[in-house]
């Protein structure tokens, strides 16, 4: 005879609900998380845009112009930020005015279609959701992407 007040391990029922439990768990958990990191990684752009910025006006205090301060042929963007954003920039004709613009790619495309596109200009203007030539009539970002 078998002693049912000596069974060791977990019934069936006892698996499902833990399984069960674990999936709901996931079900929240996992698109929370996919949203912070899509936050941390446009907040990694917006940090090396500053940085960029800091370069450019150091460039222009020493040279009185944005020109040749940054090669075009090189994206100054780390791999954290150029993996997931492409890099533009455009510097005026005179040499006394630009413009740095970083457009999601790849996974970074679930921000907020608002802030895929972050920009920022030799006023410290920043904006979002604009390209360089539509950026160029604004005065600043109503999207609050930064």
């Amino acid at each position: 005879m078998v002693d049912l007040n000596n069974r060791k391990g977990f019934t069936l029922i006892e698996l499902l609900i833990t399984i069960v439990i674990v999936g709901i768990l996931s079900m929240i958990a996992v698109p929370s998380y996919r949203s912070y990191v899509v936050q941390a990684r446009r907040s990694d752009a917006e940090q090396e845009l500053t940085k960029l910025v800091s370069a450019f006006e150091n460039c222009f205090s020493l040279n009185n112009t944005y020109a040749n301060c940054v090669d075009n042929n090189v994206n100054p963007l780390p791999d954290s930020v150029s993996n997931y954003y492409n890099y533009q920039q455009f510097i005026s004709d005179n040499g006394n005015e630009y413009f740095i613009t970083v457009q999601a790619r790849g996974s970074q495309t679930r921000d907020v279609q608002a802030c895929q596109t972050l920009t920022i200009n030799s006023l410290g203007r920043k904006f979002s959701n604009c390209s360089i030539d539509a950026c160029r009539g604004q005065s600043a970002d109503s999207n609050h992407c930064w």
